[in-house]
């Protein structure tokens, strides 16, 4: 590659093809360098945003401080990356200069794009959003094909064009994922419909039987298939679910909309009826189907509810969207006001209506953000960036300040604006992490719904493969520019289920 790059530095002034990468690159992804705004310190890797709203990841090593990197956190940063273990690590960090100031540093080196492969011709591939020239002196590597991810080395020419001087199939990299053992032989392993290469290498662990829900740790590698590094048995676990009965059999029933197998170990309560509450204990079958252990009547312990107070009133109250019956058997904590985060416990009545058993601030659908605090007043603090209002309900512990690193819990209010229900120094936490716990209530290609709450998904979002709509699920996330929020990871909640 280096005397093809020889013989083309002649040919292109240094000039316009710094200035035609400049204003047309913006932040890409290469094999060297990553620049973009660096939106959260996630454990021991960092998350950049680019351009085109996509999201990468680059690890951190141990020897690296990363109280340098938390001082860059929302920040426009160039990443120096190499890949280590079919991963991108991080070599270096800084804040971004002046395009001038960067176009003068780069010198003669040529340019690097990673996207995927749109369509391919004679003279001409287009990856990702954008069209290279090829000829005689591109190289490429064996096996590439659209659809498969590919690093480009090119030059700008002097009408605005590039010219790819390698193309190449992108470096391997880390996965997860769970499902259920399809086949097995010597070499692969179809899980879940996938298929993973096995070598002498691959772990295994529990009873990896065809039928089993095994969790898969592989590597993507140079060809595009996958490796499986670690496969192990995957213990299904008991959850809950609460519905009104729709409709049953000897061996299903509906409830709430989703259908339970039931068979003779099923224990199932008396007076159990078509359009009865109801309760199932049950389990995911390999297959994916749910095996119910226990049906039983709703009792009223089973109901919780948390939000935050929209409007009070002598005899109901307005609670996240949700209206409960109040009289004077409810206990209400003192010191409850609107835009307080609150827990409702409550029991559903013959009419359809809710009626609150108690009411008590906090709750367990709080939003969670760590970082610096900047500033602090007495209707809002400022925490790397982010305004959280906070009022009389809001606990402020002593060892919180400005300069420490804080952890907010919060909520975020119709107006969309974020309460704070309460502020404590966190010398644990990870700067721009976001967590959220709640129950998955629908899913789609681009967004999740989580006890009221839309998260965006993407192609970088990590999804356990076991959520379903009823699942308990963690969130990480980041809030975006527009306030938004972008899950950067989806796994089961094993703390608590419906």
């Amino acid at each position: 590659m280096r005397h093809v790059r020889n013989i083309l530095g002649w040919l292109f002034p240094v000039v316009s093809a710094l200035v035609l990468v400049a204003g047309g690159c913006g932040r890409q992804v290469s094999g060297e360098e990553i620049r973009g705004l660096l939106q959260a310190l996630d454990g021991r890797e960092i998350v950049i945003r680019l351009d085109d709203g996509s999201i990468v990841r680059v690890r951190v090593e141990e020897a690296q401080a990363p109280a340098g990197v938390r001082d860059l956190v929302e920040k426009q940063v160039r990443v120096e990356v190499r890949t280590s273990d079919g991963a991108r690590v991080m070599s270096k960090i800084e804040e971004r200069r002046g395009r001038e100031d960067e176009n003068r540093a780069r010198g003669l080196e040529d340019f690097h794009f990673t996207g995927v492969i749109q369509s391919i011709s004679s003279d001409a591939w287009v990856i990702g959003t954008k069209t290279f020239k090829v000829d005689s002196r591109t190289t490429l590597d064996r096996g590439l094909s659209v659809g498969m991810l590919a690093r480009v080395e090119f030059v700008v020419l002097q009408d605005g064009s590039m010219l790819a001087l390698e193309i190449e199939t992108d470096a391997a990299k880390e996965g997860r994922f769970t499902g259920t053992v399809e086949s097995k032989s010597v070499s692969s392993w179809v899980v879940g419909g996938k298929t993973f290469a096995i070598d002498q290498k691959t772990r295994l662990r529990g009873i990896l039987d065809v039928g089993a829900v095994v969790k898969v740790e592989f590597v993507k590698r140079a060809d595009g298939s996958m490796l499986a590094t670690k496969i192990e048995a995957e213990e299904p676990e008991d959850d809950h679910f609460t519905g009104k009965i729709e409709s049953k059999s000897a061996t299903q029933w509906t409830i709430g909309g989703k259908t339970f197998k039931v068979d003779a170990s099923t224990k199932l309560d008396s007076g159990l009826n078509i359009g009865t509450l109801a309760r199932v204990e049950f389990i995911r079958q390999q297959d994916g189907s749910l095996l119910a252990l226990e049906i039983e009547t709703a009792g009223r312990d089973d109901f919780h509810f948390a939000g935050v107070v929209q409007s009070i009133g002598a005899d109901a109250w307005v609670i996240g969207g949700k209206t409960f019956k109040v009289d004077s058997n409810t206990v209400i904590d003192q010191g409850i006001e609107v835009g307080v985060m609150v827990r409702v416990e409550f029991v559903a009545q013959p009419d359809g209506s809710n009626r609150a058993t108690e009411i008590e601030t906090g709750g367990q659908e709080e939003l969670r953000f760590t970082g610096i605090a900047e500033r602090k007043g007495a209707d809002a603090w400022v925490v790397m960036g982010r305004t959280f209002k906070v009022n009389a309900a809001t606990r402020i512990e002593r060892d919180a300040d400005v300069g420490k690193q804080v952890r907010v819990d919060f909520v975020r209010l119709p107006d969309g604006s974020d309460l704070a229900t309460r502020i404590k120094e966190d010398r644990q936490g990870k700067p721009g992490e976001s967590r959220f716990s709640g129950t998955v209530e629908a899913k789609a290609a681009t967004a999740w719904t989580i006890s009221g709450k839309t998260f965006k998904v993407d192609n970088n979002t990590r999804i356990d493969d076991r959520l379903v709509v009823g699942s308990r699920v963690r969130v990480e996330f980041v809030i975006q520019q527009d306030r938004s929020f972008l899950a950067l990871r989806l796994e089961r909640d094993s703390g608590g289920g419906r």
